[in-house]
């Protein structure tokens, strides 16, 4: 599963609601974030990255021709 964590979230794909779910570890409680149907059918070829304390997706199937997309 990829995950991340950022002052004090755990962020989690949720490969089958087409979501990232976000984990407050001090409240113990969670959000879905929905993503958008345009990455739904390539949603395995994203991971979760941190960008100056931000979630972000960066899509990794480029990566072999070094044209990421974030």
């Amino acid at each position: 599963m990829k995950s991340c964590s950022i002052k004090g979230f755990i962020y989690m794909m949720d490969y089958m609601k087409n979501s990232i779910i976000a984990f407050d570890l001090r409240a113990e409680n969670f959000r879905v974030i929905g993503l958008g149907n345009d990455i739904f059918e390539k949603i395995f070829n994203y991971d979760l990255i941190e960008v100056k304390d931000k979630i972000a997706l960066m899509d990794c199937c480029g990566s072999f021709t070094s044209e990421n997309d974030l």
